[in-house]
Formats: structure tokens, C-alpha cells, sequence
């Protein structure tokens, strides 16, 4: 069975590209195991999708797992608290044994902010990314099984506003691209942002160690189900 792990960003793929001695690169792939691919997709934009595309075409994969940050919907989650979503049993299982937990996850087209995570919550929502409703039509469509997982990075009172983080993306290419929140025109419009980069940054140090702890035990748990049939 093939299985392909798919990492948004270059900063979500990091741990286990650097477990696998790869580098962590847009558009980049490296086999774990026999049947086990990670993939550096680039995050919510046409570009994205069409490297997913062109993957799941070249590699054949029977199970999709997106992985990567997100930002908590449900009051009771706290950041590094990880959630996923999949209907399939094994992966249900293999999640839960490793500390994470089943939810909802919603999809929004930019980075959601408080007020629009507290309406998602009323919806029955725990968490939010961008990308999980365009990659699981391309994993369906192909006749993979999918599956998302969401470390969460952004919970309520974040110090970065939406629109900063939104900033971040390039829409052309679906890169991640930091110094961009930086500019000019978001340090004008918020006077204590460099304040708010710096708590964020230490804020994700935590966040960083537990997500390279499950992605490396989920490494693992998938090289085990990658050699059954089921």
C-alpha cells in the first residue's frame, strides 16, 4: 500500500524531510520507507494544487495524509493540542494512539481570525486550515482514501492579526514566505507588530517540538500500515 504524506509548508515538513536527510523544498518528495512519501506541496493556491496533482499521478498513492498547522475553532483546544479528520479505521487508530484527537476541521479560503473561528465553533468545528477541502477532492478523485492533521499553531488572542499571516503566502507559487508579514505597510497599520513576531516565535518553539515528535512516531506508524493490505 502507498501512502503519501503531504506537508503545505516547507516549515510543517521540516522535521521529517530532516529525518530522512532531505531538505524541505517546495515541490520537494523523499521516500521514508518503501511505500512512504512525504511531499512539499506549497499551501492553499492553484500552484499547490497542481503539484498535488501531478503527484498523486506520478506516485499512485492509496492513502492521502495532509498534515500541518492550523488554528483552533474549539475554545478548548490550546496550541500543540493536534486534531484530525478521516473516516478510515487504521488511521483513526493510529492518530489516537499517538495523542491526537478526532474533530472537525473546516477549510477557509485566508487565515480566520477570532471572531470568524468563534462562528466555525457554532458550527461544530474544532479547528481550521486552507487547504483540506481542495487536496481531499484531488486525493478522492484519484481513489485515495484521505485523511487531514492539524497541529494547532493559532489558537484565540493570537499576537499575529489574520491579515499578517495572510500576507505570508504567495498566491502564485503557495510558498510560505515570513519576512513578507514584515512589511512596511503591516508595521504601519499595527505599530507593536515586531512585538507580536517575537511572541509568536517563542510561542511556537513548544509548538515545533511536539509537532517533530508526532511527525516522527507517525512516521513510523505509517511504514508499519504501509506494508498490510487492507
Amino acid at each position: 500500500m502507498k501512502i503519501l504524506a503531504v506537508f503545505p509548508s516547507t516549515f510543517e515538513a521540516a522535521p521529517t524531510f530532516k529525518a530522512a536527510a532531505a531538505k524541505a523544498r517546495l515541490g520537494a518528495e523523499v521516500d521514508l520507507a518503501g511505500n512512504v512519501r512525504a511531499f512539499v506541496s506549497g499551501a492553499r493556491s492553484a500552484a499547490a494544487a497542481k503539484r498535488l496533482g501531478v503527484q498523486i499521478g506520478k506516485y499512485k498513492p492509496q492513502v492521502v495524509v495532509l498534515l500541518g498547522f492550523g488554528g483552533a475553532c474549539s475554545r478548548k483546544l490550546k496550541p500543540a493540542d493536534i486534531v484530525f479528520e478521516t473516516s478510515d479505521e487504521r488511521l483513526m487508530e493510529i492518530f489516537s494512539s499517538l495523542g491526537a484527537r478526532p474533530g472537525k476541521i473546516a477549510c477557509s479560503a485566508t487565515a480566520a481570525d477570532d471572531q470568524k473561528r468563534l462562528g466555525l465553533e457554532r458550527e461544530g468545528f474544532d479547528a481550521v486550515d486552507m487547504e483540506s477541502i481542495i487536496f481531499e477532492q484531488a486525493a478522492k478523485a484519484a481513489g485515495a482514501r484521505f485523511a487531514h492533521v492539524r497541529c494547532i499553531s493559532d489558537a484565540y488572542n493570537s499576537p499575529l492579526p489574520a491579515d499578517v499571516m495572510d500576507s505570508s503566502l504567495n498566491p502564485d507559487t503557495g510558498a510560505i514566505e515570513p519576512l513578507k508579514m514584515v512589511s512596511l505597510a503591516n508595521v504601519k497599520k499595527y505599530p507593536t507588530l515586531l512585538i507580536g513576531l517575537i511572541k509568536f516565535g517563542l510561542k511556537m518553539i513548544p509548538i515545533n517540538r511536539r509537532w517533530a515528535k508526532f511527525c516522527s512516531d507517525l512516521t513510523e506508524k505509517l511504514k508499519e500500515m504501509s506494508n498490510r493490505d487492507y
